[in-house]
């Protein structure tokens, strides 16, 4: 393949995949998208071999100032900073990727890339950045060698005169339509994204993230998700129950040996009190801050030892919601790194138990709940927040509370006379709430079905207690909720998530946004009781699965899970914990001087895992190693892959060019890298430096032989290395002798 055209192919991944990387997090719109991809493979047939007109130049460089002042206009009606910043630079690489005239425009197209990927760290913080990320770092080397090259060719054969934007010359044309480069070039530079990643990899662990959102300027895209915000319309979760997107992650600590491949986790979210045509809202909704509460909250009681533990990290949702498994007594909290300070999170609890956290910073939120073990350890009292305990003290149902909890619209008589009818001679509320929950869920009368039954103006209630007879869990629990009130027995109509699918990738049980869920909460014997009225059919509808697929969605998943928690989340308390582990395992080494028992309290976890795996640690360093080796072998390889592909005039035009190198070195007036050898020559020769005319006419012979049709031959190229003993430190002359022209 020629120089051009390779230098073309790699110069689009490049741009290809920086474009790309503005596509993250849904600030471009797809039909923008669009534009920019039919109009970046047209740009591929613009033929750079014919000089673009200055017309041409002058007529983008008009447009992209049009398209500056309509964002700036965009911008003073309200338009997101982030959003117009991602779309200007992206219309400006399509712009430079039709202006390829000469080395300095394809410089331009891989800056214009590396600001696209510094946009996709605000724009993403998934598995889909890394991806991107190790692309840019495969293909870095590529195009800096390449450019670097052609800006060589094209300053050695550029037109007396010309500038830099009059494109190349004809004869620099000409030479880059030969193979300079092959494939063993391009291993070669690959090998630097090896030393490239390390140096990433320290800088990552060295100095911790600031947080994300430190760039955001505003903007997030958390996931959406019906049912946890102020209100619910009837009919709402029919809509979610097919999504199997991944939204938290259930670990129980410790995970059993053999865990079950399917664990119904019930995780309440939110709490409803206000009925009103089908729409469930929330009037009691007091918030009470938890300020500095360190990092357990107590719900309860204090945790004992027979509790159980689960961990829990939620994704992002547009409301902040801190789910609750079944009889949680407490929940530990892990502080945040804002600025380089630990920071105790900020908790509100509002009435009827629902819990969020406080400024979101977009990255999944994790905790710990501890939970009873069975009914009898539980407290059945119903809970309050006492603010000076942190913990939830205990009462009855306030005048408001019970007013709230008994509210009904006008117009449920029918709904009421059934009630009378299915709860009929029940002396207790639990009795009155069981033959209910029988009646929705165990009668047959009731099927569960997604279908969402046609309403029209009437109260979708009666519809689906009357006519239809089929809903999903909504439809359920709103029945239940409204027919206990109907018959005087306090309700709550709450949502959350019910499911747990065991992730062998990960060792957790994932719930998905499919698994969303209804139920109600009933105040029984002085407390609040689940009481879930759904068919069990409701757990044949879960969302579709592919046999083939689930592995690999379940590994992405987990894949996922780990960027998140490892590298996304990695702060200066995971640095902090990271540099006590490294303290531990080189103390249980012996390197700092110590020996396992001079290490603290802190480490001795650590240092029983170092010890049990040192053999391991000798293999990982054998491994390193083996890599450098395989690097200079490498770079070997491909000096001599790249010696092969030349002349033989051009090959010892280039020893002899390295044996002058050296020779300069030795004398003080080394080539610095930025300076081409033609360069170089005529510098020594403005400062007059003694053999400054010998390093001139070598210089021309390499050029000559090297890049063009010279000649260099054995005995030429052995006079020219004898006369490289007159180049010599200032204060001392040397001369060209002339046996060999």
């Amino acid at each position: 393949m020629s120089f051009v055209r390779l230098h073309k192919l790699i110069t689009y991944i490049v741009a290809s995949v920086g474009l790309f990387a503005l596509t993250l997090g849904d600030v471009l719109r797809p039909p923008l998208i669009a534009a920019m991809g039919v109009l970046v493979v047209g740009s591929w047939f613009v033929d750079e071999r014919r000089f673009l007109p200055v017309r041409w130049s002058r007529t983008v460089t008009g447009l992209m100032a049009v398209v500056a002042v309509v964002q700036l206009i965009r911008g003073f009606t309200g338009t997101s900073v982030l959003t117009l910043s991602v779309e200007f630079v992206g219309v400006l690489q399509v712009s430079r990727l039709y202006h390829r005239r000469g080395a300095l425009d394809y410089q331009h197209i891989a800056v214009l890339a590396i600001i696209h990927l510094l946009a996709a760290t605000v724009l993403s913080n998934g598995v889909d950045y890394a991806v991107i990320f190790l692309l840019y770092v495969v293909a870095t080397p590529w195009i800096l060698a390449l450019n670097h090259l052609r800006g060589e060719i094209e300053g050695q054969h550029a037109l007396p005169g010309a500038t830099i934007t009059d494109g190349p010359s004809p004869e620099a044309l000409g030479w880059m339509q030969r193979p300079l480069v092959g494939g063993g070039f391009l291993a070669g530079t690959a090998v630097l994204a090896l030393p490239l990643f390390l140096v990433t990899a320290l800088f990552f662990l060295l100095f911790p993230r600031v947080g994300i959102g430190f760039l955001s300027l505003g903007d997030g895209n958390p996931s959406s998700v019906v049912g946890f915000g102020g209100d619910v319309q009837l009919g709402g979760f029919g809509v979610i129950r097919d999504d199997p997107t991944v939204v938290m992650r259930v670990t129980p600590l410790p995970m059993p040996p053999d865990p079950a491949p399917y664990r119904p986790f019930r995780m309440r979210g939110t709490s409803f009190d206000h009925y009103e045509a089908g729409r469930w809202s929330r009037q009691l909704d007091e918030p009470e801050r938890v300020v500095d509460i360190g990092e357990r909250v107590l719900l309860r009681r204090r945790p004992l030892s027979e509790d159980t533990h689960l961990s829990v990290l939620v994704d992002p949702l547009e409301d902040p919601v801190v789910f609750l498994p079944e009889r949680t007594v407490a929940i530990d909290v892990d502080p945040r790194v804002s600025n380089g300070v630990v920071v105790h999170r900020q908790l509100e609890l509002r009435s009827g138990l629902d819990l969020r956290y406080l400024e979101p910073d977009g990255l999944p939120f994790a905790y710990e709940a501890t939970t009873a073990p069975d009914d009898d350890a539980w407290d059945r009292s119903p809970p309050t927040w006492d603010a000076r305990s942190s913990s939830l003290a205990l009462h009855d149902l306030s005048e408001a509370e019970s007013a709230a909890y008994l509210q009904l619209p006008p117009g449920l008589e029918r709904i009421e006379a059934l009630t009378r009818e299915v709860v009929a001679g029940a002396a207790s509320p639990v009795i009155m709430a069981q033959r209910v929950r029988a009646y929705l869920r165990d009668s047959g009368t009731f099927t569960y079905t997604l279908a969402q039954p046609d309403t029209g103006d009437r109260d979708p209630l009666h519809v689906f207690l009357f006519e239809a007879q089929a809903g999903h869990c909504e439809y359920f629990s709103s029945a239940m909720a409204v027919m206990l009130r109907t018959v005087g027995v306090p309700t709550r109509n709450v949502t959350g998530f019910v499911g747990g699918q065991y992730n062998r990738f990960g060792a957790y049980y994932g719930i998905r946004n499919g698994d969303a869920h209804s139920w109600v909460e009933v105040f029984v014997d002085g407390d609040w009781r689940t009481f879930d009225p759904t068919p069990a059919a409701r757990s044949l509808t879960g969302p579709a699965e592919i046999p083939v697929l689930s592995p690999l969605r379940d590994m992405m998943d987990a894949l996922r899970t780990a960027w998140q928690r490892r590298i996304v989340g990695y702060d200066l308390r995971a640095q902090i914990d990271g540099l006590r582990a490294i303290g531990g395992f080189l103390r249980s080494m012996g390197v700092l001087g110590g020996d396992d028992s001079q290490a603290t309290d802190q480490d001795s976890a650590f240092q029983s895992l170092t010890t049990r795996s040192r053999g391991a640690t000798w293999v990982a360093l054998a491994v390193l190693a083996l890599l450098a080796v395989l690097v200079v072998v490498a770079f070997r390889r491909q000096r001599r892959a790249e010696e092969h592909t030349l002349s033989p005039d051009a090959r010892r035009a280039q020893q002899l060019y390295r044996a002058m190198e050296r020779r300069l070195a030795r004398v003080g007036v080394p080539r610095p890298p930025a300076r081409t050898p033609t360069q170089h020559a005529a510098q020594l020769a403005r400062e007059q430096h003694p053999g400054a005319d010998i390093v001139r006419a070598i210089t021309d012979v390499y050029v000559s032989a090297r890049f063009g049709t010279g000649h260099l031959s054995v005995a030429d190229a052995r006079s020219w290395r004898r006369q490289l003993r007159a180049v010599r430190q200032p204060g001392r002359r040397a001369g060209i002798r002339t046996e060999s022209g």
